[in-house]
């Protein structure tokens, strides 16, 4: 979710944005309540973020989403960086934050602007992966 969102699809077209440049698409967005953004089970944690890659005249169809790394191939970190933990009431066992992309490097998945129609999909399965593997469908 968006921080300025309030989990609305509408006001992404002025507060995340994606860019492609000559090193491949960068993101740049402030999310809140991300269910597992940090933790040191394993070396890399791979984000999926809906961001605006089209101008804001298109609407939903400017949506894009991308795949976003917590760390390049060599192990050092990206600019995805943890600005909080996130306090809550119910489930501890899931790591919970606040994240920074900071022009974070991302991979374009899909065809560009058709993000909004992938992401349930896309969504569905990454929210099993936080549930233990004897309950897993995806």
């Amino acid at each position: 979710m968006q921080a300025s969102a309030s989990g609305r699809i509408g006001p992404v077209r002025t507060a995340t944005r994606a860019v492609e440049t000559a090193q491949g698409w960068q993101v740049e967005v402030e999310k809140i309540f991300i269910s597992g953004g940090d933790h040191d089970m394993m070396p890399r944690i791979l984000h999926l973020v809906l961001a605006r890659s089209g101008d804001q005249a298109s609407g939903v169809r400017g949506l894009s989403l991308f795949l976003v790394p917590s760390h390049d191939d060599d192990g050092n970190r990206l600019p995805v960086i943890i600005t909080r933990i996130e306090e809550k009431m119910g489930l501890h066992t899931s790591p919970t934050c606040q994240m920074t992309f900071d022009a974070a490097p991302a991979e374009l998945l899909g065809v560009e602007g058709e993000g909004l129609r992938i992401m349930p999909i896309r969504s569905g399965c990454a929210t099993w992966q936080n549930v233990p593997p004897p309950a897993r469908h995806c």
